[in-house]
């Protein structure tokens, strides 16, 4: 049975980081994965790039467009909803 694992970040958090701290945790993950491929247990992993880097390419109508994102939509309720 294999079951895919997502690790979210907050940018913020890792950007506050003492210098130094990310390059450490990272080599660590880094290690720990190559220790888990090695005995099978993990099939793939890849890095993603900051959620601020994002962007997402939408064909419409046969229009191709690259938008920033993708971020969640939200909006601020109406008064009818408060």
């Amino acid at each position: 049975m294999k079951f895919p694992l997502m690790v979210c970040t907050d940018d913020s958090l890792l950007e506050a980081l003492p210098d130094g701290a990310f390059d450490r945790m990272m080599h660590r993950c880094i290690t720990h994965a190559d220790e888990l491929k090695a005995r099978g247990t993990l099939v793939e992993s890849q890095q993603l790039e900051y959620g601020s880097t994002a962007r997402t390419v939408r064909v419409r109508n046969g229009k191709t467009s690259i938008v920033d994102g993708p971020f969640a939509e939200t909006r601020k309720p109406s008064a009818a909803t408060t």
